[in-house]
């Protein structure tokens, strides 16, 4: 009987093992062969770590109601600034958060003092 932990595993492949080490362990430790669903469930495993593309900093700002967050978005050029993040909040990537300050006090509106 297998009894993988996906999360586990996920966790060796997260602070710098690799799936190749997980197999060798395995095979090395199995009395037999692998079996055919446990090919697939690493395979499976394996193919959602390159999910996410990206790591990066951002904000969170959160706007007194959804059509203002709506209209900021979707204001000229604020597309390449910030995303709709559903109701009413917007995220601005760290590196867009001067740029974004500037664009939406030209709309009229400024950012709380970070401090």
């Amino acid at each position: 009987m297998w009894a993988l932990d996906a999360e586990r595993m996920l966790t060796h492949v997260e602070t710098g093992g690799t799936f190749k080490e997980l197999r060798a362990f395995l095979e090395q430790n199995a009395a037999e062969s692998l079996p055919p669903n446990v090919h697939i469930f690493l395979q499976g495993l394996e193919s959602k770590t390159g999910a996410c593309k990206t790591l990066r900093q951002a904000v969170l700002l959160e706007w007194t109601d959804e059509a203002l967050a709506r209209l900021i978005a979707t204001s000229a050029g604020m597309n390449k600034l910030c995303y709709h993040a559903g109701g009413t909040r917007l995220v601005v990537p760290g590196e867009n958060l001067a740029a974004f300050s500037r664009a939406v006090k030209r709309l009229g509106y400024v950012l709380p003092n970070r401090n």
